[in-house]
């Protein structure tokens, strides 16, 4: 019997990314397979929330949401994406919506507490549940149903359960998936998780390993990224910081740091940067430097920028940043699609609230995928 052909990872000097068979071989961690499993994520929900999950919240006019995190950095971004979208369009429905690592002192009977988290194992959640469900609140809890969560959360409270073959650190569409269907249970309109689902499936097929690089927006991201000596995301809107605040933190976790910034911020520092890195010291170069034994050169004090806009038009974004000289700008809506020349005296066009929940999610999908990549790239 000829022995098994195993696939091999390039190497130095070859392109891993645009190997399919050698990115599978390389995602030892399971990242880019627990990335891509963005839309089941949201259908797992779906499913629980059609089986009855939020049927006693339906309706309900709590006097605040409560949504405690704890330690889970996936719940606390979901969270804030999540209430900037609502945000960005006025859709809170008459209530405050509050994010926490821990159970407030002031909670009560009038409020509905959402308890979401990757470890039921964590006091602070369990003690969340406790406490909420004592003082008579309707508790959601976002949570894997086992350890001390499900023990005190046994009675009295709702569970919506993860799939339980995606690890924590991908699990970013679940707690968005969890926080948009609370949402409309509770009566904001024009928001639909299932349609959110395949826009997602179809974002992360036209973005999987099988297609090449040039193809392919996630991959050219982390490429881009990992070529990058400090990448920082600008923004301009509320929900584009609130995404890109997660898409740092997951190119920052996969060996590839990077920071975020308010465009004005951006615009304000960059000259100063760019006078830094004009002057004597930014100016010599140093002619013993060997990029294969030194590494790739120290390009300067400025970043490398990317830019990120959602609920104000593109176009006027990037006008706002022409002053950042060359920015690479994250959009993965044309992903899959053919390219559609479009007419420069058009006005520009900014989503409506449906259209932004769906992008929200389908652009968080993406750019984590991009980060599994970089993960396995590195």
């Amino acid at each position: 019997m000829p022995d098994s052909v195993l696939p091999t990872i390039p190497s130095h000097g070859e392109d891993l990314l645009d190997d399919a068979d050698a990115i599978r071989a390389a995602d030892t961690s399971g990242a880019v397979l627990g990335a891509a499993t963005g839309g089941g994520q949201i259908r797992a929900v779906a499913t629980a929330v059609r089986s009855g999950a939020l049927d006693g919240l339906r309706g309900a006019r709590p006097r605040a949401v409560v949504w405690v995190v704890g330690r889970s950095s996936q719940a606390a971004a979901a969270a804030r994406i999540v209430t900037s979208v609502l945000a960005s369009h006025q859709q809170f429905p008459g209530f405050p919506v509050v994010i926490e690592h821990r159970i407030p002192a002031w909670v009560g009977a009038l409020d509905v507490v959402v308890v979401s988290g990757a470890d039921a194992g964590d006091p602070v959640q369990a003690e969340a549940i406790e406490v909420a469900r004592k003082r008579g609140a309707d508790v959601l809890c976002d949570l894997p149903k086992e350890g001390p969560a499900a023990h005190v959360g046994e009675s009295g409270v709702s569970w919506i359960e993860p799939l339980a073959f995606v690890a924590p650190e991908r699990a970013i569409l679940r707690h968005l998936a969890v926080g948009f269907a609370l949402f409309s249970a509770l009566g904001v309109s024009g928001i639909d998780i299932e349609a959110a689902a395949d826009v997602v499936d179809e974002r992360l097929s036209a973005n999987g390993p099988e297609l090449a690089v040039p193809v392919n927006p996630a991959k050219l991201l982390a490429r881009e990224v990992a070529e990058s000596s400090a990448p920082q995301i600008v923004f301009e809107d509320e929900v584009a910081g609130a995404v890109a605040g997660r898409v740092a933190q997951a190119f920052t976790e996969s060996g590839r740091p990077t920071t975020t910034s308010p465009l004005a911020d951006a615009l304000r520092v960059s000259p100063v940067l760019a006078a830094k890195d004009s002057g004597p010291a930014g100016a010599a170069d140093d002619i013993f430097h060997d990029e294969f034994i030194d590494g790739p050169k120290h390009s300067g004090l400025r970043p490398t920028y990317f830019g990120l806009a959602l609920a104000v038009s593109a176009e006027r974004v990037a006008h706002l940043a022409a002053g950042l000289g060359v920015v690479s700008w994250i959009d993965m809506r044309e992903a899959g699609q053919e390219s559609v020349d479009r007419d420069p005296s058009a006005p520009a066009q900014e989503l409506s609230f449906d259209e932004l929940v769906v992008e929200a999610m389908a652009l968080s999908a993406c750019c984590e995928l991009a980060a599994a990549y970089a993960l396995v790239a590195a």
